[in-house]
């Protein structure tokens, strides 16, 4: 496969988005520049108990040694709403995919979190892995995940964590001024979750009228 360059000579790097380890092998096939995104839920859903450390360092090593030197960037779970977990309780929202879920229902459950951030580090020793939380809204969130990231690093990697560390934005609530903090390595916004932000945040609050409407504008 040739790389993807414009006319005028700009290299863009094209990453691709995958759930295990057949797809990361696909996308080498294809001949993809690296993953940009690893979506782990794949690891915790449909059983009844979290992955282990070691269960999760295996597939991550597995899905580097794949890409060879190729950069992993290897989100960290993002359930709730469409993605509920039996083993790990969300309470009912009116708005559950803008709610407590991603980063905010991981640092619910530190342990929890601190075992997957272990094992992204540990794969971290060995190649080019970036760790992604997913739908950062408070500058608060970042700084904790940061520091449980610091906790689970003691030992040396390829690249110092911090400078690896990449986010996802949510929508309108990343979008406010001084929300997140911008000295990340990378940020991604989802136009998804923007798109829930502009037509579903409080839509409870609004008369029985125009929520009739709005759902006939959604559809």
């Amino acid at each position: 496969s040739k790389p993807a360059i414009t006319r005028d000579g700009t290299e863009i790097e094209v990453a691709a988005n995958i759930g295990g380890v057949a797809d990361a092998k696909k996308a080498v096939e294809m001949g993809c520049d690296g993953v940009g995104l690893l979506r782990s839920e794949f690891l915790f859903l449909e059983r009844t108990t979290a992955p282990s450390e070691d269960e999760q360092f295996a597939v991550y090593q597995e899905i580097a040694d794949v890409l060879g030197n190729r950069p992993l960037v290897i989100r960290t779970l993002d359930v709730g709403g469409d993605k509920p977990l039996s083993y790990l309780p969300i309470p009912p929202e009116e708005n559950p995919f803008l709610g407590i879920r991603g980063v905010r229902l991981s640092l619910r459950h530190p342990e929890g979190f601190a075992v997957q951030v272990r094992a992204a580090l540990a794969a971290a020793r060995h190649t080019k892995v970036h760790i992604m939380f997913p739908m950062v809204g408070q500058l608060d969130e970042l700084r904790r995940a940061k520091e449980i990231v610091l906790a689970g690093a003691p030992f040396s990697v390829r690249h110092d964590p911090i400078k690896s560390l990449k986010m996802f934005l949510e929508g309108g609530r990343a979008g406010q001024r001084g929300a997140v903090d911008f000295k990340s390595q990378f940020r991604g916004r989802g136009p998804s979750a923007y798109g829930q932000w502009c037509q579903a945040v409080q839509v409870s609050a609004f008369p029985e009228r125009y929520q009739q409407r709005l759902g006939e504008a959604r559809r």
